[in-house]
C-alpha cells in the first residue's frame, strides 16, 4: 500500500528531527566530557604539585625560591674586581673626576699644614673636588695681576693696624679656590720703608674676591707646623740620642778606670 505525499513528508521531518536531536546529544555530550576532562587534567595538575612540594619538604630540600635566593647570594657574594668608581664628567675632549682617597688624603694634610697657602698645583682633572690649587706666576694673567693689587691693600691695611711702614716688593706664591667668588690665599714679599735698609719679609695675605676686594687678614708668614706624629718621633729620635751618648761615655770611663794615659 503505498504512501501519499503528505505522509511522506511528516515521515522525512520526523526522521531529520531525531538525526538533530541525536547530533545535539553527541555535541553535548563531548562538550561536557571535554570540560569534565579538562577540569580533572587541572586538578590534577595542582595535586601534582601540591604533591610534589609537599614530598621535597618530606625529604628536607630547599624549595625552589629558597634555592634562587640562595644562588644570587652566592653569586653576589663573589670577588669583584676593583675599579675607579670616581664619577667622570666629560668636557668636550677632556673630563674632570673627583679626588681619588689617596689623594683627598695628601691634599687635606697639605691643607691643614699650610691653612691653604701652600698645597700645590692640581690640574682641571680634579676640578669636580673644587681643591685650593696653585696658579702659574711665570705668565701674565688677570689673577696674576688682581693678586698683585690685593697683595698692596693688604698691606696698607696691615700698616694701618700695626703702626708700620711696609712696601710691596714682589709676589711668592698665590693659591686660589672657588668660595661664592674667589679666595685667593696670598704669599708676598715687603720690606720695611726707612732710612736703614732692612730684607724683605713674607707676608700671607687671605683675601675674598666677590662684587669688590675683600681682605680677610695680612699677617708674617705662618711656617707649617709639623704634624702630631712627626713631633712625637723628633722628640723620641733625640731622647735616644741622648740616651746613647750618655750609656757609651759611663762605659767609656768604666773601661779606663785604673789605667793612666
Amino acid at each position: 500500500m503505498g504512501l501519499t505525499e503528505g505522509e511522506r513528508t511528516t515521515m522525512r521531518s520526523a526522521v531529520e528531527e531525531e538525526e538533530n536531536d541525536q547530533v545535539s546529544n553527541r555535541v553535548r555530550t563531548r562538550s561536557t566530557s571535554n570540560q569534565k576532562k579538562f577540569m580533572d587534567d587541572f586538578a590534577n595538575r595542582r595535586m601534582t604539585r601540591a604533591a610534589f612540594k609537599q614530598q621535597q619538604e618530606q625529604k628536607g630540600d630547599e624549595k625552589p625560591q629558597q634555592q634562587q635566593q640562595e644562588k644570587r647570594k652566592r653569586k653576589n657574594k663573589k670577588k669583584k674586581p676593583v675599579v675607579d668608581d670616581t664619577p667622570k664628567f666629560s668636557w668636550g675632549t677632556r673630563y674632570t673626576r673627583h679626588f681619588t682617597p689617596e689623594e683627598s688624603e695628601a691634599y687635606q694634610k697639605k691643607l691643614k699644614e699650610s691653612e691653604g697657602f701652600d698645597v700645590g698645583i692640581y690640574t682641571f682633572e680634579v676640578a669636580l673636588s673644587n681643591p685650593i690649587t696653585e696658579i702659574s706666576l711665570e705668565e701674565p694673567s688677570s689673577a696674576r695681576d688682581f693678586s698683585t693689587e690685593a697683595a698692596k691693600m693688604a698691606i696698607r691695611d696691615y700698616n694701618r693696624k700695626k703702626r708700620t711702614k711696609y712696601q710691596f716688593v714682589k709676589l711668592v706664591r698665590v693659591c686660589q679656590g672657588f668660595c661664592k667668588g674667589w679666595m685667593y690665599y696670598i704669599t708676598f714679599q715687603a720690606k720695611q720703608d726707612g732710612m736703614a735698609p732692612s730684607p724683605p719679609r713674607n707676608f700671607q695675605a687671605r683675601v675674598h674676591k666677590f662684587m669688590g676686594m675683600h681682605v680677610k687678614f695680612c699677617r708674617e708668614e705662618k711656617k707649617p707646623q709639623l704634624t702630631e706624629g712627626t713631633c712625637r718621633f723628633s722628640y723620641l729620635f733625640a731622647f735616644l740620642v741622648v740616651l746613647s751618648c750618655t750609656i757609651i761615655a759611663y762605659l767609656s770611663v768604666d773601661i779606663y778606670a785604673g789605667f793612666e794615659c
